[in-house]
């Protein structure tokens, strides 16, 4: 058996649902991707999806080689979906990202920027956040403290958009929920880390999931 070819750079997305978003979302990610010279992959989990979604996905992989489709036979939920994913990564560097475009794909440069100079994670920190402050972000403020007080992981905004050393991110073993955990856990595998701001606009179509 051959081994599998290494990429510079893994996209890992689910999507559940997202056939309003993930036209734009490829457009995007493929612009800023390819603008970066570097090899790359674009990994799009399917959570059982019951739109077009996988359909979509299926015409994206048949047109084009950097696209790569995992299919889950139901919905799963967010945690399961990215564990497939990393585990279909061939990246040096793993992006993790919603397909929603709340997470903007022009801060993907300065995640891999950051990483460039040597850590195993570097965690997006959202600003302006467009969401419910007593529905989401108040909520997020407590769980974000509570897990640095109990980990001591530095990370100030433990959930969403990331990027992971490679064999670090298929090393995780993601039981459910622990994806909002990831800079915890790869703090206690003794991963180096650090943090850089991002934007977080409010969903591109349809709703959250």
């Amino acid at each position: 058996m051959k081994p599998t070819p290494r990429v510079d750079i893994s996209v890992v997305t689910p999507m559940h649902n997202e056939e309003a978003c993930i036209h734009e979302f490829y457009r995007r990610v493929t612009a800023v991707l390819s603008g970066l010279g570097r090899s790359y992959e674009i990994v799009l989990v399917n959570d059982g999806s019951t739109d077009a979604t996988g359909d979509i996905i299926r015409d994206y992989c048949r047109r084009d080689p950097h696209m790569a489709g995992v299919f889950l036979s139901r919905n799963r939920g967010q945690c399961n979906a990215i564990y497939a994913g990393l585990q279909h990564s061939r990246g040096e560097n793993v992006l993790i990202m919603d397909g929603d475009l709340q997470h903007r794909p022009e801060d993907i440069p300065a995640l891999v920027a950051r990483m460039d100079e040597g850590y195993d994670l570097v965690k997006g920190m959202r600003e302006n956040r467009s969401e419910s402050l007593v529905l989401r972000r108040l909520p997020s403020k407590i769980a974000n403290y509570l897990l640095r007080a109990t980990s001591g992981c530095p990370v100030h905004d433990m959930g969403g958009f990331s990027c992971i050393r490679g064999e670090v991110a298929r090393a995780l073993r993601l039981r459910a929920g622990q994806h909002r955990l990831i800079p915890a856990l790869v703090h206690l595998m003794g991963g180096s880390m650090s943090e850089v701001p991002t934007s977080a606009p409010p969903r591109f179509a349809g709703k959250s999931h």
